[in-house]
């Protein structure tokens, strides 16, 4: 009886055994069938062509989604609006202006990817992409400054305590804001206050534009390169901010 049990025994361990070196095994095959993710693949690349690593940014990848699956961002010709495409960057919270989207079949997208990334030889990119069916997409901007943080001010609302019965209508308006960014590209840069997010074909020359002073420092919020000002109108207005080519790169609210 006793060596019928370690018999029992013997029998369940060789069979657990098997059974996990066939899950092994299944894993393995499964991780060999699956895609390489493009942006791994081209950011071997980049060390050999002095090139930062490209960084995959979760909020493109949900972009990504909604452009592939949602026909409304394109005209009756099948073209990507860019006033809406900068419209879904700005509500996603990505300040960056310039942009590139490419839609290809699985089958090419590594070796478009390869050639999209490596084109322009730009140290700041960030890339989302999505698949559906045999459809990849991949969208790219190209980050000049980065949005580190911002300081609002609010004009004093005075109650009249003497007489508290007394209903009164309170209406906050904000004096100023601050907003502090780094600088990721180095370069000359300039900024305008406009009251909408400006398209590509507009190019904004009676608007005043005033050159970044970089300004180095460190607030109880963390460290900055550039501080910008917005005062009254202006801080209801888009912030705007174009590098010496008058490209813009940054837009900001």
């Amino acid at each position: 009886m006793k060596a019928k049990s370690i018999f029992i025994v013997i029998l369940l361990l060789a069979i657990t055994g098997l059974v996990g070196l066939l899950s092994q095994n299944s894993n393995v095959t499964d991780n060999q069938g699956q895609s390489i993710n493009p942006i791994d693949s081209v950011n071997t690349l980049h060390p050999t062509d002095n090139l930062e690593s490209i960084e995959q940014d979760t909020v493109l990848d949900k972009i990504s989604k909604i452009l592939l699956t949602n026909k409304s961002y394109k005209n009756s010709a099948g073209v990507y609006n860019e006033d809406s495409i900068r419209s879904l960057l700005y509500r996603s919270g990505i300040i960056d202006y310039q942009y590139e989207i490419q839609e290809i079949s699985d089958k090419d997208t590594v070796s478009v990817f390869k050639t999209s990334t490596l084109a322009g030889k730009s140290k700041h990119i960030r890339m989302g992409s999505y698949k559906s069916a045999n459809k990849h997409i991949l969208f790219k901007t190209k980050n000049y400054l980065k949005f580190d943080h911002g300081r609002g001010y609010a004009r004093p609302f005075r109650a009249d305590l003497l007489n508290p019965d007394v209903k009164t209508t309170a209406t906050v308006y904000t004096d100023s804001i601050f907003r502090y960014f780094k600088i990721l590209e180095p370069g000359e840069y300039y900024y305008q206050f406009y009251d909408r997010i400006p398209s590509s074909v507009y190019s904004m020359d009676n608007i005043e534009k005033k050159k970044v002073q970089a300004n180095r420092g460190v607030s109880m919020y963390g460290e900055y390169d550039v501080e910008i000002k917005a005062a009254g109108t202006e801080t209801d207005m888009f912030l705007i901010i174009s590098n010496k080519n008058n490209e813009r790169v940054v837009v900001i609210k």
